[in-house]
């Protein structure tokens, strides 16, 4: 009992060392030095695989489990195609090594981490994340309203673009390198944030920290400058409000959640001066696209990245950010979107991994609807997470960009963790 409680303790504290160097990047990279970017990405992979290893080495990782199994083969595929592309003259090694992180290696960090941890013991995550969240999200409201010239919106880079929500108006990047790092650390602490203030008192218990907690991330989510960071803010809360009926009528949840859209227009309505900004900024976004086939391109990839679709693919992190220094093309040559990106550099293999994600999909659904009758803060929990999930799945950029593929690691660990079902569980809550 004494070795497995230390094992547990030291998945937590490489889950939380983690965190805060992804945090730290950010600030270390605009204020200090730019010159050390793929060392720092090295050094947290090295945190990830360093903790898988010690998981295997202390019996976490059960070879004889489906999970595991699948897990093994994909392993074994993803290999086996990176040498065939390399052998193709498809892609160097120092691209199939990337290829190879973005697509798989990190999935085993997940496995292991929910093996080996408990529900009770992602509190201590929780409160970590929310102690943090504070000072994140206050920088990111005060970079929103100053001036573009001010030090709190320093870039990385001298010569980079700044995002404008609107001219003059500047995308928070916070404490992270560029605005969409920012938008997934957002997102992945949403259902945190949601969980802790609603349902979990063992982080906060005091409804005046609740309360001030909830309305930095409402205003945050208004300050964010992203489209799909609100439309998914709406989407988790609305959710939310509904499926914390419990045994109620549904149709109450549906007019929370009417109610609730209410208030958001009357919040508007009130700081109209304040939330200006991002509504000129829906109004133009959706004169100038069409917001249906955007999101469809998105979740399906393009017609033309199926049409032109080889075999064995252009070669795995060849699409990825951290593929631009050693090809000549920094652009998305690949694709903008992840599903594009999946499909031209993994030809036949991204095919096999769009149904993956599908039956990624169905997993995380039964199992939250399996706790729905054994613990009702497990529930809801794991169907925050869920929601989280299967947004990144289909929107997120989770094998083409290293933040997005690290908090979605993060995230795939938590709902394991928390949607196991525990024996000592029984009907409660």
């Amino acid at each position: 009992m004494i070795k497995t409680k230390i094992n547990n303790d030291f998945f937590i504290n490489s889950f939380k060392v983690y965190f805060i160097l992804l945090l730290l990047e950010g600030i270390v990279r605009k204020y200090l030095s730019n010159q050390f970017t793929i060392e720092y990405i090295v050094i947290r992979d090295f945190i990830l695989i360093g903790t898988t290893l010690y998981g295997i080495k202390h019996g976490f990782f059960k070879d004889h489990e489906v999970p595991e199994r699948i897990l093994f083969s994909l392993t074994f595929f993803v290999l086996i195609w990176i040498i065939i592309q390399i052998i193709l003259g498809l892609i160097s090694i120092k691209i199939g090594l990337i290829g190879f992180r973005n697509w798989i290696l990190f999935y085993w960090f997940a496995l292991v981490f929910s093996r080996a941890v408990d529900f009770t013991d992602l509190k201590k995550i929780f409160k970590l994340v929310t102690i943090t969240f504070i000072p994140i999200s206050i920088l990111g409201i005060i970079q929103y309203n100053s001036p573009i010239e001010s030090i709190v919106n320093k870039q990385v880079y001298e010569d980079g673009m700044i995002l404008q929500v609107i001219e003059g108006v500047i995308r928070p990047s916070s404490v992270f390198t560029f605005t969409y790092n920012f938008t997934q650390y957002l997102t992945f602490i949403t259902p945190i944030i949601l969980g802790v203030t609603f349902l979990y008192d063992e982080v906060i218990n005091k409804k005046i920290y609740k309360f001030l907690v909830l309305i930095l991330l409402f205003l945050i989510t208004a300050s964010s400058g992203s489209r799909g960071f609100i439309f998914y803010f709406f989407i988790i809360f609305s959710i939310f409000l509904i499926l914390t009926q419990k045994n109620k009528s549904i149709f109450l949840g549906i007019f929370k959640v009417i109610l609730m859209g209410l208030c958001f227009l009357l919040f508007f309505y009130i700081f109209n001066d304040y939330f200006k900004p991002i509504s000129i900024r829906f109004v133009e976004a959706s004169t100038n696209e069409n917001v249906i086939i955007r999101i469809l391109h998105m979740m399906l990839g393009s017609l033309d990245s199926w049409s032109n679709i080889t075999l064995f693919g252009n070669g795995l992190g060849l699409g990825s950010n951290l593929a631009r220094p050693y090809v000549s093309n920094n652009n998305f040559f690949l694709g903008e979107f992840d599903s594009d990106r999946i499909l031209n550099e993994g030809g036949l293999l991204g095919i096999i991994f769009f149904i993956l994600k599908i039956i990624l999909i169905y997993v995380v659904i039964s199992k939250c609807i399996k706790l729905k009758n054994i613990n009702y803060i497990k529930y809801i929990f794991s169907s925050l997470f869920a929601i989280y999930i299967i947004h990144q799945l289909l929107f997120g950029s989770i094998t083409g960009h290293t933040i997005s593929n690290a908090f979605t690691i993060l995230g795939i660990s938590i709902f394991f963790v928390i949607s196991k079902i525990d024996i000592k569980f029984t009907k409660q809550n």
